[in-house]
């Protein structure tokens, strides 16, 4: 039993940009190409009923390291998955080349699917799928295009130039800084490191290349690493004029506000000196530490 669809795609065409297809317009102009899918994926058929040369590779990564390295001249498969494994693999001259009418089976719907049996499970699972609004799938289809690049390509024409792409193959790994117990910006959770400074990161290196080995522990920890030159790069720093001697700052990725908390219903915090003869806990090597400290201690 079949709920309805919560997702459409395309199935495309990608080639090597090296060696580019020539005026293909329909599946027919494919036969003097051999032409790379998933083994055994639903088009097989389709595509043999054509007398395409046809080339099967066990998954995805295969397809595209086929079409990179020349084994194959073009390979078909769903769009973003394609573009988020080049990427991936760094295969900067693989591209789509776009859709080819494949008698309506480049067009496929993703559904959930119970036994049939199982009538019970499938009304829930149907009934929880209708109660999502358009608009948060819409929102979530969103996040993982853009994790697949789609969007910030589409958008954006940032490009390394031949020096800068140069300098970053030489430049090697970088040890980068961050904070295990800073949720939701670094932590981790079942042995896996994230949070939006992790995925802000992530997609700096999708972009530039940058290969990083994270480095994690406590802020005071992590501090003393970069300023002892012991990591290359720290990230959740916060700008002070003190620590321009020893730090280039980018631009912000996210501005946080500093608050209290307190156990009292009546306490009223609207100016620091309503801070004096409180115990105050901070973290360790916090920028404001020495304020309070100088008026407080």
């Amino acid at each position: 039993m079949f709920t309805l669809p919560y997702h459409f795609r395309n199935q495309v065409v990608m080639h090597n940009t090296a060696s580019p297809l020539s005026n293909v317009q329909s599946i027919e102009e494919l036969k003097p190409y051999r032409v790379g899918i998933v083994r055994d994926v639903y088009l097989l058929e389709h595509l043999n009923e054509h007398h395409l040369n046809v080339i099967q590779y066990d998954a995805l990564p295969n397809l595209i390291q086929a079409l990179a390295f020349g084994w194959v001249d073009a390979i078909i498969g769903p769009e973003l998955s394609l573009k988020f494994f080049a990427r991936k693999a760094n295969f900067s001259h693989l591209s789509v080349f776009g859709t080819i009418p494949l008698d309506g089976a480049e067009y496929e719907d993703f559904r959930i699917g119970v036994l049939k049996h199982n009538e019970t499970l499938y009304r829930q699972l149907a009934e929880g799928l209708q109660a999502i609004p358009s608009k948060r799938l819409e929102q979530m289809l969103a996040v993982w295009q853009d994790y697949g690049t789609q969007h910030i390509n589409n958008s954006s024409q940032f490009r390394l130039t031949e020096q800068q792409t140069s300098y970053v193959r030489r430049l090697g790994p970088l040890r980068v800084g961050l904070m295990r117990e800073y949720a939701p910006f670094s932590f981790e959770e079942n042995g896996h490191l994230q949070g939006l400074t992790v995925d802000i990161l992530s997609r700096i290196q999708d972009k530039t290349g940058l290969q990083v080995i994270p480095i994690t522990d406590r802020w005071s920890v992590l501090f003393d690493l970069f300023q002892r030159g012991e990591i290359d790069i720290i990230t959740n720093i916060s700008y002070r004029p003190a620590r321009e001697d020893f730090t280039r700052f980018t631009s912000p990725y996210y501005v946080i506000p500093n608050v209290a908390f307190t156990r009292s219903s009546t306490f009223q915090l609207n100016s620091i000196d309503d801070l004096a003869e409180k115990r105050i806990a901070i973290g360790s090597g916090i920028f404001y530490e020495d304020l309070l400290r100088q008026r407080f201690w």
